[in-house]
């Protein structure tokens, strides 16, 4: 596996991001205010903290406990309260843990960790522009800075994330990168608004389940950085693991086949992320399928679809290749591999400048060896990026 461990130069994008909001015209924003049955709450009404206590569930994994400690003594510096970082700072790109405290309850003692408080997911993001997805002069400086908060980890921290999605997986995903808020004191207004007007509650016995407001009131340009969240699965990235990993249509073929996997399975996946939200569906997504069920079969068939056949050599190393492939490389489910065009047909609905230097960007992090896709330091300098 190839080392990642350079360190990764950092440049404040934040206004940015807000200066595309404002250039691109988003849908109108007489959304309603939706409430999703999770038992979150805001920690008193004038704090700038969110508390997200764990109940009813068992206490918090041991992993989790150490995730979130080693989190907690890897932070570069303190959160700041105007929602931008300096260039040192790329702590800021990533969820960072502010505090823990124990909360006894009749299945023992929860944890309960405290965090900045985030605006809405990618996936919601996306759902304010027209035809649900980013524009790619939007989608560029989030994109820069979701791999800076990557350089981050992998350099510095040097975990794997695992998995960034969009909308259900516990991976790098839409719904593991939040949007920052730029301005705290609509958090007063939300906590005004819960204690005049408080969302359904269920009484239990013991507890109490609260709804949480999944809708701010907050404008596009409202937003301030993406935010890298949800460490629960994320590894240690100094030696290759094997055990599988990341949302079903994003899964890198080295985690199906048993070759090993490390940081370049982050890049991977944000690979298809990017893809996902400037084009509505992920790039190895069947694009017209009659089952939802998912088989590693029909993934690796729709991976040869895109990219073309597996190296040899590649499936030579790998523990599991002859599940899927003979002793000569040729694919056993042929019937599977249905004509994508590759990449460029994919995201031929795709419009914005710079297009072709956006599909060489992913090309180069979208390859079936590990070892041959490109690293966060690289793509950082990636001609797309330019003028940023």
């Amino acid at each position: 596996m190839g080392s990642v461990l350079a360190q990764v130069s950092f440049s404040p994008q934040f206004p940015i991001v807000i200066r595309m909001f404002r250039l691109n015209p988003c849908k109108p924003s007489n959304v309603p205010i939706q409430v999703l049955p999770a038992a979150k709450v805001i920690e008193g009404v004038h704090s700038t903290l969110s508390a997200k206590p764990l109940l009813p569930n068992p206490p918090l994994r041991d992993s989790q406990r150490q995730m979130a400690l080693v989190f907690n003594t890897l932070r570069c510096s303190q959160i700041k309260v105007n929602n931008y970082a300096t260039k040192e700072d790329a702590a800021e790109i990533v969820s960072t843990l502010l505090d823990s405290f124990d909360v006894p309850g009749p299945h023992g003692l929860h944890v309960c960790m405290v965090f900045d408080p985030l605006c809405e997911p990618l996936w919601m993001l996306k759902q304010r522009f027209h035809d649900d997805v980013l524009p790619l002069d939007v989608l560029k400086p989030v994109a820069k800075l979701i791999l800076e908060g990557l350089g981050y980890l992998h350099s510095q921290c040097q975990i794997v994330h695992t998995g960034i999605i969009i909308n259900n997986s516990l991976d790098l995903k839409p719904d593991n990168i939040l949007m920052a808020l730029r301005d705290h004191s609509i958090l007063d207004k939300v906590s005004q608004d819960e204690i005049k007007e408080p969302l359904p509650q269920k009484q239990l016995e013991d507890r109490t389940i609260y709804l949480s407001r999944n809708h701010f009131g907050v404008e596009a340009n409202g937003s301030g950085r993406p935010v890298i969240t949800d460490f629960g699965l994320a590894v240690d990235g100094s030696r290759a693991h094997y055990h599988p990993i990341q949302p079903d249509s994003s899964r890198a073929p080295e985690v199906i086949l048993g070759a090993g996997w490390s940081y370049s399975a982050d890049i991977w996946n944000l690979a298809a992320l990017l893809v996902e939200l400037v084009h509505g569906s992920g790039p190895f997504d069947e694009p017209s399928s009659n089952s939802s069920t998912f088989t590693e079969e029909a993934h690796l068939a729709r991976i040869i679809s895109v990219l073309g056949t597996s190296p040899v050599d590649m499936l030579r190393e790998a523990k599991y290749s002859s599940r899927y492939f003979d002793a000569e490389g040729r694919f056993k489910h042929p019937e599977l591999i249905s004509e994508s065009g590759g990449l460029e047909k994919i995201i031929s609905s795709v419009e914005g400048d710079n297009k072709q230097a956006f599909l060489d960007l992913v090309s180069r992090m979208l390859r079936w060896r590990a070892d041959e896709r490109d690293t966060v330091q690289g793509l950082l300098s990636d001609p797309w990026f330019q003028g940023l």
